[in-house]
């Protein structure tokens, strides 16, 4: 493995940022570092786990925001006695069920005044973008797509229309969506309760922390995941992600990073034919895919590789393993492990505890550590 992770001690020539992954589980959270001049390699610097207090997170709901600040600092306390807490740039994450991902044709979310203009195009009671709405980026635009700012109006009914809450009480993103698999003409927004991202900007301000991005907990998963292959596999050849979370379970299949196909599934009921089953779906639904137009599809399965991170253990009542896994994808199946040179680095658990501690559960928050330390 072309692993380049390493422990360093905090310095000034290095920006810092941490992962904090949220979860009934307890709080995960991963610090990487990236050298402030070039394009240099991402660093681990710590990995640290801390217990929540029972009720202090209900579902998606942190209900007792100082509480789970605590169990922050606790998690990233080894780190902190290095002197380098101040300030620390950090990322957190919702949910699926507290998110709304949906891809809709760009017609779809015109404004319903073509005649106005991109500074008069808020809905009646719909404020201005504030600190929680800068934040939340369940999608990312990149500065060509800024002219689709003026389908504020648009996205912003269609995001009530979809989540079921008033559109006053949205934080919502957008843009052009860019799968092979859909068409140029769509738009992908993501939606959350904005409630939902402010009490997570007092959590982590509670904590002493910057708070620059709230993400999807897929999206972050499928960033670490894909940072992680990106080393591995060569740009010609499709490999899959699987991420498992409390209540659903997420698999793509890409290629040079880009999506080639996607499956979302909630467990309704998790058993293992349920779980397996849509995995062999998806690897023949793939192989037609990219079978040659006017040609039968390829025998032959076109996943060189998966990897998969998530709650793992879970599957583990189910006799659901790597091998299980990857017979029905029908190709080797790796875990993601951020911190392999250094699996107990910084972690801030007892002994018991970090015998229980699996690299895959760590994607989502090193997926979080990803996207904070862009500057």
């Amino acid at each position: 493995m072309k692993r380049v992770f390493a422990k360093t001690s905090p310095s000034s020539s290095r920006r810092f940022a941490a992962g904090i992954d949220v979860s009934p589980a307890g709080v995960r959270v991963v610090v990487i570092s990236q050298r402030l001049a070039g394009n240099a390699e991402i660093r681990v610097e710590h990995v640290g786990y801390a217990p929540l207090p029972i009720d202090a997170l209900v579902q998606a709901e942190i209900v007792d925001p100082a509480a789970v600040a605590a169990s922050i600092v606790t998690a990233l306390q080894v780190f902190f006695n290095h002197g380098a807490g101040a300030s620390l740039r950090a990322a957190m994450a919702l949910p699926p069920a507290a998110t709304v991902l949906a891809t809709l044709p760009l017609a779809q979310c015109e404004p319903p005044n073509q005649h106005q203009n991109a500074y008069d195009g808020f809905a009646p009671g719909v404020p201005d973008r504030s600190l929680a709405d800068a934040v939340w980026r369940g999608v990312t635009r990149v500065p060509s797509e800024l002219a689709l700012d003026r389908l504020e109006p648009g996205v912003r009914a269609q995001a009530e229309a979809l989540s079921g809450l008033e559109r006053s009480a949205l934080a919502v993103d957008w843009l052009r969506a860019g799968a092979p698999y859909v068409p140029s003409d769509h738009l992908t927004i993501a939606a959350a309760a904005q409630e939902l991202i402010d009490v997570r900007i007092e959590t982590a301000v509670g904590a002493g922390l910057h708070l620059v991005a709230i993400d999807a907990e897929p999206l972050a998963a499928l960033r670490a995941c894909r940072f992680d292959a990106a080393r591995e596999v060569d740009d010609d050849e499709i490999y899959a992600v699987l991420w498992i979370g409390h209540d659903s379970l997420y698999l793509w299949a890409l290629q040079r990073g880009q999506r080639v196909r996607e499956l979302r599934m909630p467990f309704t009921s998790a058993t293992a034919e349920n779980i397996l089953s849509p995995l062999s779906t998806f690897a023949r639904g793939l192989t037609a895919q990219i079978a040659l137009p006017g040609t039968a599809a390829q025998f032959d399965n076109p996943l060189d590789c998966a990897w998969i991170a998530g709650e793992l253990d879970a599957l583990v009542p189910l006799g659901i393993g790597l091998d299980v896994i990857g017979a029905a994808l029908g190709c080797p199946v790796f875990e993601f492990d951020c911190n392999s040179e250094h699996p107990h680095a910084g972690v801030a658990t007892t002994q018991p505890e970090r015998a229980r501690f699996r690299p895959a559960v760590l994607a989502v928050a090193f997926g979080l550590a990803l996207r904070a330390v862009q500057p």
